[in-house]
């Protein structure tokens, strides 16, 4: 039992070497261009293609509807209607989508969020 630790220990260890050298060598051959690095296009709305940075936006759109300055008060409002805890961060960072440097919902909070937005889920989601 005990050699079964170890011989999973080394191969645990040295895929994590493998893994290392791995990010190394992209390091190495990066030619130190940002612009071929980053994730998303930019930050500007009109490029928002992706379904999840769609949500985003129309969060956000809800949200100002609303006369909900800050993201905190959809956060807020998870934590006191639904005991989710979310950073006003995490909002902003939805609002945004993965494609714009944030992040896009998890599908689990779209009625929490719907619901402190006094919408229906379908209302929350873009039609495209």
């Amino acid at each position: 039992m005990r050699n079964q630790k170890r011989t999973a220990t080394r191969l645990s260890a040295a895929a994590q070497c493998r893994e290392r050298d791995r990010q190394l060598s992209e390091l190495e051959a990066w030619d130190g261009n940002m612009e071929s690095k980053r994730p998303y296009k930019s930050r500007d709305k009109a490029t928002r293609e992706t379904y999840g940075a769609r949500i985003g936006e129309r969060l956000q759109n809800l949200r100002e509807k609303l006369g909900w300055n800050r993201a905190a008060s959809v956060a807020d409002g998870l934590r006191d209607q639904w005991g989710v805890k979310v950073a006003e961060s995490t909002v902003y960072s939805w609002e945004r989508g993965a494609e714009n440097g944030g992040a896009d919902m998890p599908p689990y909070y779209y009625p929490y969020v719907a619901d402190v937005l006094g919408v229906t889920i379908h209302e929350l989601l873009p039609s495209e």
